[in-house]
């Protein structure tokens, strides 16, 4: 190959002892092979597969931009729902279930304070439900804490005779730890159960004018017992018993137990 591309060059290298003006003639027809040379070796040097590859990108770059605006798209669907759902849960609890409203009964009580309806402002009959007052139309007076319209949680009930409960309600009725006042001086602190006292501490004025004023168990077949310590004082004879008591028995001393009347406490 040397010779063919190369002839004049090789014989200007083997007989060094030419002019310069020789030498510069073959040395342009050199050049002008090599040019030649460059042509012939650029296209086998090229990558084939390059040429095929760009001709198939453009057709999977559009399919990953729609794959990509797809899933953006949905992503926004998404956001925007979930956006919406706090929004409007927030927007149930904090201000639905949180603002006063008033609601009259059929009966003529009328509540004032938080309700609810299901679903919310839908029913024309919405119910208490939080933090409210109802006034009975027998002007008893209710203030608390109501769960779909029952008394339920912290709350204080004033009768109209003069009675009143200040405590834990569920279901409507007296449960929990509570404080009972009759429409005298009378009261009963302790635990209650759907409505009835079930054990605390008492202070109770008998039919006699005998007082109690102790612990007592409210016993489900015998009813109310003096049970634990405590002190009853005999009205008449102003006898003061103090001790222990076991089931309405004054167990310390019998004896006295005997002058101590039976007596039920007025309801």
């Amino acid at each position: 190959m040397f010779p063919d591309f190369f002839p004049n060059v090789g014989n200007q290298i083997r007989g060094g002892n030419e002019s310069n003006n020789d030498w510069n003639e073959p040395n342009a027809e050199a050049m002008g092979r090599l040019e030649h040379l460059d042509e012939l070796i650029e296209p086998l040097v090229d990558n084939p597969d390059d040429k095929y590859k760009n001709s198939n990108s453009k057709p999977t770059n559009i399919f990953i931009s729609i794959i990509l605006c797809v899933g953006i798209i949905c992503a926004i669907i998404i956001l925007f729902g979930i956006i919406f759902f706090l929004i409007a849960h927030t927007y149930e609890v904090l201000v639905l279930y949180n603002i006063k409203r008033k609601i009259t009964f059929s009966d003529g009580s009328i509540y004032i304070g938080k309700a609810k309806d299901s679903p919310p402002l839908l029913e024309d009959d919405p119910q208490p439900h939080g933090k409210g007052t109802l006034y009975y139309a027998n002007d008893d007076i209710y203030e608390g804490r109501f769960v779909d319209g029952k008394k339920h949680g912290k709350g204080t009930m004033k009768w109209k005779d003069g009675r009143s409960y200040k405590g834990h309600w569920a279901n409507g009725k007296r449960n929990g730890k509570g404080f009972y006042k009759f429409s005298d001086d009378d009261y009963e602190d302790g635990t209650f159960i759907d409505g009835e006292f079930s054990n605390g501490k008492v202070f109770y004025t008998y039919d006699n004018g005998d007082i109690y004023k102790g612990d007592l168990f409210n016993d489900m077949k015998y009813g109310r017992q003096k049970h634990g310590q405590g002190k009853y004082t005999i009205y008449k004879t102003k006898i003061v018993v103090e001790g222990t008591w076991r089931h309405d028995k004054y167990i310390e001393n019998p004896e006295i137990d005997k002058i101590i009347p039976k007596l039920t406490h007025h309801q």
